[in-house]
Order: structure tokens, then C-alpha cells, then sequence
């Protein structure tokens, strides 16, 4: 978001507050209806203790893709560079922060895989919905093709 430096109105602390809690609602709202609607849908465990440390995480998620929004904003005078910006740095942080490629390795990209909150939401999320489950695996048969087991 740029603000108007000729505006002599408001200064960037009143603008920045008011900004922020008029976006509160919607960081709030949309995790939770985009939750609703996938995780039951998709057979994930059924507690409210799950559900709300989910919906916790995703609350968290959207406010870390705020802070790089508006720190993307701040950074450049036009708004549709800032918008030009946002996708790149975004898949940066999706392919290169340990989502899709691991960073094992010791890469310069191992920085994005610490700082990614993509990642680390991820993980949280698959730690929720794993921790205490207990799989039925009886009456699972196994078959080798290829040297590779499956099902």
C-alpha cells in the first residue's frame, strides 16, 4: 500500500494503525472459511483441539503473507510494481524455502528455508494432524513392483 506523501492529513503511524485493524477482520475470517470448507472435507482428525491449533496456524500464515504484503508495499512507490513483485518473491519462498525442494544441502537458499512461514506452517500443520494418530494398517497387503512397494 502507498501512502501519499503530498497528503498532510495523516501521518504513517494513524494510517498504518487504522490500515491494520481495518484488515484484522479479514485476516481472521478468510483462514477460517477456507479451513472450514477444507478440513473436513478431507478426513482430518476430528478435535476441536486440532481444528482450532489448525485455524491458529493459518490465522498466523495470513498475517505473515500481510506483513510481506505491506512490507512489498513499502518498499516500492508503485502499486503495480508492488503487485509485479509479489508473485516472484512468493514462489521463491514456496520452491526455495523447503516446501518443494529440500535444503539439506547447505544451500544459499538454506536462509529462505528459516525465514519461510510457509514452511514452518506446514510442518506445524502436518505435526498437528499426525501427533497421537493411530493408523489401522491390518489387512494391508503390500506388493513389490519394481523393487518399490505399494499398494
Amino acid at each position: 500500500a502507498v501512502v501519499s506523501t503530498q497528503s498532510t492529513g495523516y501521518t504513517l503511524i494513524p494510517w498504518a494503525l487504522a490500515r491494520t485493524l481495518v484488515e484484522i477482520p479479514f485476516l481472521f475470517v478468510m483462514p477460517l472459511l477456507t479451513l472450514v470448507s477444507c478440513y473436513f472435507l478431507t478426513g482430518l482428525t476430528l478435535t476441536a483441539g486440532k481444528f482450532f491449533s489448525a485455524y491458529l496456524c493459518c490465522v498466523l500464515m495470513a498475517w505473515g503473507s500481510f506483513g510481506l504484503g505491506s512490507f512489498l508495499g513499502s518498499c516500492v512507490t508503485d502499486p503495480q510494481i508492488a503487485l509485479a513483485l509479489t508473485g516472484p518473491v512468493c514462489m521463491l519462498f514456496l520452491v526455495f524455502g523447503g516446501f518443494l525442494k529440500s535444503n539439506e544441502d547447505g544451500s544459499v537458499f538454506t536462509l529462505l528455508n528459516e525465514i519461510s512461514w510457509i514452511n514452518k506452517g506446514y510442518s506445524f500443520l502436518m505435526i498437528n494432524e499426525f501427533t497421537d494418530l493411530e493408523l489401522n494398517c491390518e489387512n494391508v497387503t503390500c506388493s513389490t513392483i519394481n523393487g518399490t512397494v505399494g499398494r
